[in-house]
């Protein structure tokens, strides 16, 4: 049986725990600890394949490979961004808190973020800054990739119509990206 231990732990949300999936290090389990949430999990799985049913890239996302029970939970599989080493990608926050990228750097990885939301429609509605990871491909070249956030807050209506109404999700997808970049902003202005 795979066992999950504090060493694992790599993030603490108001619903979920994150862990290094014991048996990949490549990968990701993400388990409920929030009994009456909202169905984080289940509303990301939803997403994910409704994605998949439309043959979106998942370039700037990290891949969901679905439901896997550990210690007797059920809990959502993803990948693990990593950088080109195999080392940890960091969350954009922290490489803006750190000064890892030049203003101009950070724009243009932003501007690509964007275009690739927008391009394939893809909600972004958790548009807090450590929900998007900084991987870098090469030495000194990087890519941004949201690792959490997509689809729903929570389940119902609105849920529905941003699945079955794409001109509504594209409307809600450019509104949502003035939230990005102001926190954006924010974080640079108060890590100078």
């Amino acid at each position: 049986m795979l066992v999950l231990n504090e060493e694992l732990l790599i993030a603490k949300g108001n619903e979920r725990l994150c862990y290094i999936y014991p048996e990949d290090s490549r990968k990701v389990i993400k388990l409920t600890h929030k009994e009456n949430g909202r169905q984080q999990n289940k509303l990301e799985y939803i997403y994910y394949n409704y994605l998949q049913k439309r043959a979106v890239s998942f370039q700037h996302i990290a891949e969901c490979y679905g439901w896997e029970t550990i210690e007797n939970k059920r809990g959502l599989l993803f990948e693990r961004v990593l950088n080109y080493d195999g080392s940890a990608s960091i969350t954009l926050s922290k490489a803006i808190e750190e000064k890892l990228l030049t203003k101009e750097y950070l724009e243009q990885l932003l501007e690509e973020l964007r275009l690739y939301l927008e391009e394939n429609t893809i909600l972004f509605v958790d548009v807090g800054l450590d929900n998007i990871m900084c991987k870098e491909l090469k030495k000194g070249v990087y890519s941004l990739v949201i690792i959490d956030g997509l689809g729903a807050r929570r389940p119902g209506f609105k849920f529905w119509v941003y699945r079955h109404f794409l001109a509504y999700a594209k409307y809600k997808v450019k509104s949502q990206w003035p939230k990005v970049q102001s926190n954006v902003d924010a974080l640079w202005k108060k890590s100078l």
